[in-house]
């Protein structure tokens, strides 16, 4: 890829990552509208950096409410608040993030992503049914504490349907987190936190794939702009989700994953 290419695609996935609309399956829309050349496992690894380093960035606060909590429950001198959400916030992520990220790491291994663009518009359409549903069905504003763990599990577990390009982990999260009473803003966050995890094992598996890549370099400055654009893409998108799960549900979502769909399909036809 170019310098612009490179910068495209990685602004393209960061922002496709943290918006309920697939990153696996805009980089393959990318590639199939930009031409279909080969993705350097060094730059997808610089792209997952950069993502996660923006994940990371914006969720700082969190985490450390969450080391701070841990820190005041091992000190036994200290009275347990059991009235403190970051306890089962934090608890809802780990029993969340362990299933969909051991599921994540058994499909990397055992699973090869299949790229026909019918197969993409399926998992696209799907995913536009994943954040229309549950929008049809009472609302509620349950937080971390009234969550069973079951709700969590499911999460999880639901979560990794985006092993499939098309389908997306923040969709799939999100939309069974509320499904199962939560209110848009907390299922977002739980999301991008359970996220973390996620694209550390995803991160794992480039490093692997990069080491034991003999191809041609795809050199410095490629990785450097696909990296810079990444982040800027990444921090815009969770800056804007917050905004919007703020005020309002993210079915509206629905209406661009059947116009990407749509967009995979015509793409097969003229090819």
């Amino acid at each position: 890829m170019n310098l612009l290419k490179s910068l495209l695609y990685g602004f393209v996935s960061g922002v496709s990552e943290f918006l309920p609309i697939s990153s696996q399956g805009h980089q393959i829309l990318f590639q199939e509208l930009f031409g279909n050349d080969y993705v350097n496992p060094a730059l997808q690894l610089v792209i997952r950096l950069s993502t996660l380093a923006a994940l990371v960035l914006c969720c700082a606060t969190t985490i450390i409410h969450f080391r701070v909590n841990l820190q005041d429950r091992v000190n036994v001198r200290r009275k347990q608040n059991f009235t403190d959400h970051a306890f089962y916030d934090l608890q809802f992520v780990k029993n969340a993030s362990l299933p969909l990220a051991l599921i994540m790491a058994l499909c990397m291994v055992v699973y090869r992503p299949v790229h026909h663009p019918i197969f993409l518009g399926l998992c696209f359409l799907l995913n536009g049914l994943i954040l229309y549903l549950p929008s049809r069905f009472i609302r509620a504003n349950k937080n971390s504490r009234l969550m069973s763990r079951f709700d969590s599990i499911l999460v999880g577990l639901f979560g990794a349907l985006s092993i499939f390009p098309g389908i997306s982990r923040i969709a799939c999260t999100t939309s069974m987190a509320s499904f199962r009473g939560a209110d848009f803003r907390e299922s977002y966050n739980w999301s991008l936190l359970i996220g973390i995890p996620v694209l550390i094992v995803l991160a794992v598996f480039d490093i692997i794939a990069t080491v034991g890549y003999t191809g041609v370099s795809v050199g410095f400055w490629p990785c450097f702009i696909a990296a810079v654009g990444s982040l800027l893409g990444s921090l815009l998108s969770i800056t804007l989700m917050r905004s919007l799960t703020s005020k309002t549900d993210i079915s509206g979502f629905f209406y661009y994953s059947l116009g990407a769909a749509m967009l995979s399909i015509i793409l097969y036809m003229i090819v």
